[in-house]
């Protein structure tokens, strides 16, 4: 061992990176080390991590939101999109993976450039792994849009008209970037072409996704903002829908964006595929959330308990509990409850907005 080592020194090679050398079907040689075979490895684990994770997390809650969704919501065109942008996802991710292990990664074809053993169905898969970037983009935007339409319901029709002219301006551009790179991606996939727009285009499909996230979680906190105080105006403590949609827009403001910017500074591969990930789970988890909310009476209440029932109660026996309160609070006067330590009205408010918004969730 010790002979080796010295041997191993007194030549001053390094085993680890020592090159090689593989020789095409037309005779000609390719030098190459032992660092680039483990880099192309070490880069296809890290990638097939990075949508593996997505492949679980997308498949994990587009069972939950098939599972928890009430039956007459399932209509809805949100639900409809939300469902497709997750299902979407899943496929994707899937077809991802399967690129690093078909011909197309093989080392002899990386190095030596040599596709000549890649299938019809290799070429198709790829192709239609773009086209579902596509498809995924297309859900999300229509989603977000139509939650703007959602949230601005109650606004002044002037208004209300142009938030929604200017969501889907900003909408359309983002899919017609997304388009264009899906033309470009295809064409160099099938013909080897376009690559000389591939990385302009890529980069302005990139900047307008974080562009449209930043704009449209800017609307839900500004309107939700504003609705949130009027509620606290009237005495509603409680964490309502809206106040649950606030608290989501607010994610889907910070955390989409932060792998969008870090995509850019960082050595991680694949990094921005994580963004439409993470915003096709976010928009159905908040109406999961406002849902479950809602459930317990559709209105919010005072006291300093009032955080205890965010997410309502599961329990029978607080069910058969709201059951006689409810069976009996239509018998007795309608006076307004004192509370012992405060010596305040604990009754709860519901306003014509709030009813109104609670059945757009």
């Amino acid at each position: 061992m010790a002979d080796q080592s010295t041997s191993t020194k007194s030549t001053g090679i390094d085993p680890f990176n020592q090159q090689i050398t593989i020789v095409t079907e037309h005779g000609e040689s390719v030098e190459l080390f032992m660092s680039d075979i483990h880099n192309l490895t070490q880069y296809a684990i890290k990638v097939c991590i990075n949508y593996a994770s997505q492949l679980g997390a997308s498949f994990v809650f587009l069972l939950l939101l098939l599972v928890l969704t009430k039956r007459e919501k399932r209509r809805s065109p949100i639900f409809v999109f939300n469902i497709l942008a997750l299902a979407v996802n899943v496929v994707r991710s899937v077809l991802q993976c399967l690129y690093y292990t078909s011909p197309w990664y093989h080392p002899y074809a990386v190095f030596a450039n040599d596709y000549s053993r890649v299938t019809r169905g290799d070429y198709a898969t790829s192709a239609t792994t773009v086209i579902l970037q596509l498809v995924l983009c297309i859900c999300i935007e229509i989603s977000l849009v139509m939650q703007v339409h959602v949230v601005c319901i109650t606004m002044e029709r002037t208004r209300r008209s142009a938030v929604m002219i200017l969501s889907s301006l900003v909408a359309l551009t983002t899919i017609g970037l997304r388009f264009a790179l899906t033309v470009v991606n295809v064409q160099y996939i099938l013909r080897d072409e376009g690559m000389a727009f591939q990385q302009r285009i890529s980069s302005a499909a990139n900047i307008s996704t974080s562009v449209s996230i930043w704009f449209f979680s800017i609307i839900f906190c500004a309107k939700l903002a504003f609705a949130i105080r009027n509620r606290r105006r009237l005495g509603l403590i409680q964490f309502g829908p809206m106040q649950i949609i606030f608290v989501m827009g607010c994610q889907t403001l910070i955390v989409p964006s932060i792998f969008s910017a870090l995509q850019y500074g960082t050595t991680t591969p694949y990094l921005g595929s994580q963004v439409p990930t993470v915003v096709a789970i976010f928009l159905p988890l908040s109406a999961i959330w406002a849902s479950v909310s809602t459930n317990d009476r559709n209105r919010a209440s005072r006291g300093h308990d009032a955080h205890h029932k965010l997410l309502g109660n599961y329990s029978s026996d607080s069910g058969m509990s709201d059951t006689r309160n409810n069976s009996s609070s239509s018998t007795r006067p309608l006076t307004a409850r004192l509370s012992p330590a405060s010596h305040k009205t604990s009754e709860t408010y519901t306003t014509f907005s709030e009813k109104r918004e609670d059945n757009l969730a």
